[in-house]
């Protein structure tokens, strides 16, 4: 799904309602992009990371400034028999999967297998990678001009698979529910957290979006949560971004 950033200005990391949401601390992204210590993934150069990283963010920002947006997962990243990642309806969400084995190595994980779902896709005009927080603000931004509708996913009270919403208590298939969606963007609340590449200091990557074992009225689609890079969890999966 295509996401604009009609002013490449307004493409930075950004507190989204109530701060109770939100469990993040360090200094925002700059929109003047004069060093990479104000990129993603690290705060204050704190959050380590690998020249791939710090190549691949640059050619995200400017993708992102001279094409006015990029693409992001219409479904949370689901797994198939063959244990392919894959992007499509009604499979099985990909989670119990790490962001990766730490915090500067970025293989073995979630972020892996988004760089890798370009090539063994056969994508030959995009480049794939596990969703940047910037990003993720960026479709929050989109929402928030949308129509009244749209704007109450930005309230707290968003559409999706909640505690209080299936006794199960258990992840759904991607895009299982079509009143989950927003901008035909499914799950960006209430199924999996979803890794990203921002980070928290020096220990953690953030999670965005909220999962099943969560209350509903705890948290918000734009919340942020920390969790150790190398930690496998049942409710914590990925989404991948791309890029022209």
């Amino acid at each position: 799904m295509w996401v604009p950033v009609p002013k490449f200005s307004e493409f930075i990391r950004e507190n989204f309602g109530s701060e109770d949401y939100i469990w993040w601390q360090g200094d925002f992204v700059s929109d003047k992009l004069t060093s990479y210590s104000m990129y993603e993934p690290v705060l204050n150069n704190t959050g380590g990371c690998t020249n791939e990283t710090a190549i691949e963010v640059t050619n995200m920002y400017n993708s992102v400034k001279n094409n006015g947006g990029f693409y992001i997962g219409r479904y949370e990243t689901g797994i198939d028999d063959s244990n392919n990642t894959i992007i499509k309806k009604n499979s099985k969400v990909y989670n119990n999967i790490k962001w990766a084995n730490s915090m500067n190595d970025e293989t073995g994980g979630a972020v892996e297998e988004a760089r890798k779902f370009d090539s063994k896709s056969g994508y030959t005009n995009v480049t794939s990678t596990l969703v940047y927080g910037v990003q993720w603000d960026a479709i929050m931004r989109w929402i928030s001009r949308g129509t009244d509708e749209e704007k109450t996913w930005l309230s707290g009270n968003e559409k999706g698979n909640f505690k209080d919403e299936d006794s199960s208590n258990n992840p759904d298939k991607t895009g299982n529910n079509e009143q989950y969606q927003v901008k035909h963007i499914y799950d960006l609340a209430g199924n999996v957290w979803e890794w990203t590449m921002e980070a928290y200091d020096t220990f953690g990557r953030i999670n965005r979006g909220v999962s099943y074992a969560n209350q509903l009225s705890d948290f918000a689609i734009f919340s942020r949560n920390s969790v150790n890079p190398d930690q496998i969890r049942q409710d914590i999966g990925f989404r991948i971004a791309l890029y022209l």
